[in-house]
């Protein structure tokens, strides 16, 4: 579901999956075969996103696969894959986003969290333009 799903585009060595659920709570039968193919659950990560499961693998860094589990056709989910169908079919916008993704990683390069919050406002444009709504073109930094 991330930068990795969209060919071409600069990304970190690290893949997105996004595994859907009927319901969030739906994830307690499935850790068990999540844990085998070790993938480690994060719990950590839900106070501050209480709207999926993270799951990495390998546990310690470097990671290779983050996964999310999350409600099939919940807004994080409609989100992540407007969003990821909206570069794959637009080079140009893929490749502003791309510039502006390098942009932060240097600006933040000690602080992911920083570097994910500056992104935002592109990617909601993106995601405003993908609803059809007029919000105007994301400028890339």
């Amino acid at each position: 579901m991330g930068s990795t799903a969209v060919p071409g585009l600069a990304a970190k060595p690290i893949i997105d999956i996004m595994l859907g659920l009927p319901a969030l709570n739906d994830i307690a039968p499935y850790i068990p075969a999540l844990k085998s193919a070790g993938f480690h659950l994060q719990p950590q990560m839900a106070a501050a996103m209480p709207d999926r499961h993270d799951f990495a693998k390998p546990a310690a860094h470097p990671r290779e696969v983050h996964l999310h589990a999350v409600a099939l056709d919940s807004a994080f989910w409609r989100d992540k894959l407007a969003f990821r169908d909206a570069l794959r079919a637009d080079e140009p916008l893929a490749g502003q986003y791309a510039d502006l993704k390098r942009q932060l990683a240097y600006d933040h390069s000690g602080d992911r969290a920083a570097y994910t919050d500056a992104k935002s406002g592109f990617i909601a444009s993106v995601l405003a333009m993908a609803a059809g709504k007029p919000h105007g073109k994301p400028a890339a930094r």
